[in-house]
């Protein structure tokens, strides 16, 4: 009967995949450091200080018991925020796509973004507002690589003279 090799010392013993593992724990603990560069900041942040450094020296020691070489200054902290808008995912799109084809011809931004906000009874401050319209400005832009919507005008970057207007492309005919 043969032997089982002795795993050499640092190595991690059991033969499975660690990678993605690994992977995880030095994003969380990414995301660690940058929770103690926001309290350092005075931002909001949503693990105290004390928790975080006592995860990342948890992490540290699986990553070092994976045989992971881990040297987390050459990482960059990373500053969760919270979420901000009042829809949630792919709620933006698919009102836009619902609010052009109850329009049926060219609407602009504007238009699109108070079908939306009635529709979901949503009303925004101004900076509310302001961030809203340009998730929206995004989500069509997405659509239109999608091919699922199209621009009235081909703007370049900084061409905003001309307030472009967007209508569902032939996909909807």
């Amino acid at each position: 009967m043969p032997k089982a090799k002795r795993p050499s010392a640092g190595s991690f013993p059991f033969d499975i995949g660690t990678t993605q593992a690994a992977r995880t724990l030095i994003r969380i603990h990414q995301l660690l450091r940058g929770e103690q560069l926001k309290h350092r900041d005075d931002e909001v942040v949503f693990v105290a200080p004390a928790d975080c450094q006592r995860h990342m020296a948890n992490i540290e020691a699986v990553l070092a018991f994976l045989g992971v070489d881990f040297d987390p200054s050459k990482l960059k902290p990373r500053r969760a925020r919270p979420k901000i808008g009042p829809l949630g995912y792919g709620e933006i799109r698919s009102g836009a796509l619902a609010a052009l084809k109850h329009a049926g011809d060219w609407q602009t931004y504007n238009q699109v973004a108070d079908a939306i906000c009635q529709r979901h009874g949503l009303a925004l401050t101004p900076p509310e507002r302001k961030h809203f319209l340009q998730k929206l400005r995004e989500a069509l832009h997405m659509l239109k690589k999608a091919g699922a919507v199209v621009c009235e005008h081909p703007l370049a970057l900084g061409q905003n003279r001309v307030e472009q207007r967007w209508k569902l492309s032939a996909l909807f005919d």
